[in-house]
């Protein structure tokens, strides 16, 4: 019976632990840096929503990347551009460069989020994955149900910017423990489809602004960006039809317990 690499497995949580902690401060915070940067209520909530289109119109082109060049590689650089992004939102004085922080975070997070279950299969034996992928959930359960808590201690010491700054140094801290303890992982080489990669960030992207700028935005504009999100997922199921690899495996919902 194989033993758990407690080594890799912490850096896989931690990892996981930061992404997951940081959505729901944001996300609890809001009403704080609103006020810190002088926006309204209605423009602010796009902060959350930039985060979130980030991450879904990179999760998939990303955990393609993953299985061509290698998880530890990408979930490697997901920490570093995650701590950049951080410190980005920590500096930011106004609405845009905040939204552009909090994009820099979104492509962070989806890196670490696209490779982080991969990397459980890697460094668990296989007769103890589902106890890992179990402790993947618990993580990001308790992680999430302890923004609001951590945002009130923070918010009760300090200004808002450092709900982002005390990231940098957590997400450098398990990059540094990341680099010594993951194991590489089984790559499969083929050449990356960045005309896909595109089309499948275009679908997911334009469709989640289309829908969260239902109430917010004007009509024509979220009916062109669900038009258009349409087109591009038709014209990414014309193009991987019958792949061996595809980055969107809709074939997947063939399968009943799926």
């Amino acid at each position: 019976m194989g033993k758990t690499n407690w080594a890799a497995v912490l850096p896989v949580q931690l990892g996981v632990a930061i992404v997951t902690l940081d959505i729901s401060l944001t996300s609890t915070a809001l009403p704080a840096i609103a006020s810190g940067i002088g926006a309204g209520a209605a423009s602010t909530i796009w902060i959350v929503n930039v985060y979130f289109v980030c991450v879904i119109a990179a999760l998939l082109p990303l955990a393609a990347l993953g299985e061509i060049f290698g998880h530890r590689r990408i979930f490697l650089s997901g920490l570093l551009v995650f701590a950049l992004g951080a410190l980005m939102c920590g500096a930011s004085s106004s609405l845009p460069f905040l939204m552009a922080g909090r994009a820099v975070i979104g492509f962070g997070a989806a890196a670490v989020s696209a490779t982080a279950p991969a990397l459980i299969r890697a460094v668990y034996p296989p007769q103890q994955l589902g106890k890992g992928l179990g402790f993947y959930a618990l993580v990001v359960g308790v992680a999430f149900s302890a923004g609001p808590t951590a945002t009130s201690a923070v918010l009760a010491v300090a200004d808002w910017p450092w709900l982002f700054w005390v990231m940098v140094p957590a997400a450098l801290l398990t990059f540094a423990v990341a680099s010594r303890g993951l194991p590489q992982t089984e790559r499969n080489i083929r050449p990356f489809d960045i005309f896909s990669a595109v089309l499948c960030a275009a679908t997911f992207g334009l469709v989640l602004m289309g829908v969260a700028g239902i109430t917010r935005v004007s009509w024509p504009w979220v009916v062109l960006a669900l038009v258009l999100g349409i087109v591009a997922g038709y014209v990414l199921l014309r193009r991987e039809s019958g792949q061996s690899a595809p980055i969107l495996s809709v074939d997947l919902f063939r399968i009943p317990l799926f």
